[in-house]
């Protein structure tokens, strides 16, 4: 037996293909749109699990890259500040060796002296050197006052042995301050070991002719230095002074180099997943544009269907 159909079924039937081309043409002009293919998770649910991964995998790598420019930041910094603690150093060295020269007279050594402990000021200041923020950078984690204060021929250090460190890769750090104490050696006259601090002002009072007494115990035989042998014991200190900021340069390049590494390798990854990530939700433009025109003209042919038969009735056809 065949099935009949009133009036309104055959009208209502012309607006649901109306309908449904209306909803494939807005679908195709908001992917066009929007440039996505995948608008809502329901579309591709593994595809849409997929990219969800990625973008948060991209975030995170987004949040290393910013912790990359501040460690690389950070250790230009310190950098900086060490080699200019290294020039202090070598200027004062080249004067230890034309003050340790007998022909100079007494009012000679005394313009070395002076120029000494200038540099030993200067020497203190960089110890005392802060970041953009404010932060003292010797002072370990103890950044909010100034590591270091004269007392004479030393310089005591208030910080304490924290060393600030930046995560740059799952699982991986990089130390981008140094504790002051690496720097200037903590200084122990008394044992042979002499700081930064120590060996300047050793360096100026033995060129004015009055070593400290605390480096008495460098002598064999404990007595009271000679103005020479001050000097002396001076000069081989700041050589192992100069040794150890240069290690410490040396180690402040590699972590430099590290850092670029790294950054480089988290900028190809962010690629690779860029790349995938446009793979699974960027739209065919060609392919959308040729949907989106095919069916502008179903929708015009079933408006036009429609237009026929919604003033007809099955008296019509009788």
């Amino acid at each position: 037996m065949i099935g009949r159909m009133s009036s309104d079924q055959i009208h209502q039937s012309g607006l649901d293909v109306i309908l449904d081309a209306q909803a494939r043409l807005a679908r195709t002009q908001e992917e066009l749109a929007s440039g996505k293919r995948i608008l809502n998770p329901s579309d591709d649910p593994v595809a849409s699990a997929q990219i969800q991964n990625i973008k948060s995998e991209l975030t995170r790598i987004e949040t290393l890259q910013k912790n990359i420019n501040h460690a690389t930041s950070e250790l230009a910094m310190v950098e900086d500040s060490v080699a200019s603690i290294e020039n202090i150093l070598m200027r004062a060295r080249e004067l230890a060796v034309r003050g340790a020269n007998d022909a100079l007279s007494v009012q000679d050594r005394e313009i070395i002296a002076t120029e000494i402990d200038s540099l030993r000021e200067q020497l203190i200041a960089a110890a005392n050197t802060q970041s953009s923020t404010g932060d003292y950078i010797y002072g370990g984690f103890a950044v909010a006052s100034a590591p270091y204060a004269d007392t004479g021929v030393n310089a005591a250090y208030n910080g304490d042995n924290g060393a600030k460190s930046v995560n740059i890769a799952p699982g991986l750090t990089v130390q981008t301050r140094v504790v002051g104490s690496d720097v200037f050696g903590q200084g122990s006259a008394a044992n042979g070991m002499l700081s930064a601090f120590e060996s300047l002002a050793v360096l100026s009072t033995g060129l004015r002719g009055n070593a400290p007494a605390a480096i008495t115990s460098l002598t064999h035989d404990g007595t009271a230095v000679t103005q020479d042998e001050a000097i002396n014991i001076a000069m081989n200190a700041m050589d192992s002074n100069l040794e150890n900021v240069r290690s410490i340069r040396t180690d402040l390049g590699v972590r430099m180099n590290r850092v670029d590494e790294q950054q480089s390798l988290n900028e190809n990854f962010n690629v690779r997943l860029q790349e995938t990530l446009s793979g699974l939700e960027d739209l065919d433009y060609t392919k959308a544009i040729t949907e989106m025109n095919l069916q502008m003209v179903a929708l015009d042919a079933a408006q036009k269907a429609y237009t026929k038969t919604q003033g007809l009735s099955l008296f019509n056809y009788l």
